[in-house]
């Protein structure tokens, strides 16, 4: 008995145009932004990141940095949302302060200890994921710049170990059981 249809949940690969080529069933992608034929179920980036900066600009945060990589197009989504968000509220954007990093977050680390030791300096960090964040994290720490009460940092995802952090980190959460809900569903659709 062959497939039904496929479900494709991970992390994001540069074969995955590759694959959905070779695919020969129904397919619905889980939080992977594709252009194709293929169903796309994902979370809301734009409203995810809009929701950060407009926490970080109530608690009186206007220079804001960013870390994430622009390979993956979930993380392209949510850089392209940060840098309009900002624009919005009248706020700049300093390429100076945006680390391309974002996982594994000692790629994360060294590029933000430099933004760090700037005179001029972010008081917060919007990060596209909670591995990002780890890294803004530790080259805080390892400055001596205390979080949250001298710089702000906000991850993306609330994966496992974000709870594990101390201090407790700041994330936008995913509810990843209503995302394989919506893509069981869609992908019914499709077979039907």
């Amino acid at each position: 008995m062959g497939a039904g249809g496929v479900l494709l949940i991970g992390e994001y690969s540069p074969d995955l145009n590759r694959f959905i080529e070779r695919c020969e069933h129904p397919l619905v992608l889980v939080d992977m932004l594709h252009d194709g034929e293929s169903g796309v179920v994902t979370i809301d980036n734009f409203g995810g990141i809009g929701s950060v900066i407009d926490h970080l600009i109530e608690l009186g945060h206007h220079d804001i940095g960013y870390v994430g990589g622009m390979d993956n197009p979930g993380y392209r989504e949510r850089r392209v949302s940060f840098e309009w968000k900002m624009a919005y509220a009248g706020l700049p954007v300093r390429r100076e302060w945006i680390c391309e990093g974002a996982h594994p977050e000692r790629d994360t680390r060294e590029p933000v200890t430099e933004i760090l030791k700037q005179s001029h300096r972010p008081t917060a960090f919007v990060c596209c994921n909670d591995w990002g964040a780890l890294g803004v994290l530790r080259a805080a720490q390892g400055l001596g710049i205390n979080a949250p009460q001298q710089l702000s940092i906000v991850g993306f995802d609330d994966n496992e170990g974000a709870s594990f952090m101390t201090p407790a980190l700041t994330t936008v959460h995913v509810s990843t059981e209503e995302l394989g809900r919506r893509a069981a569903q869609l992908l019914l659709l499709r077979t039907a």
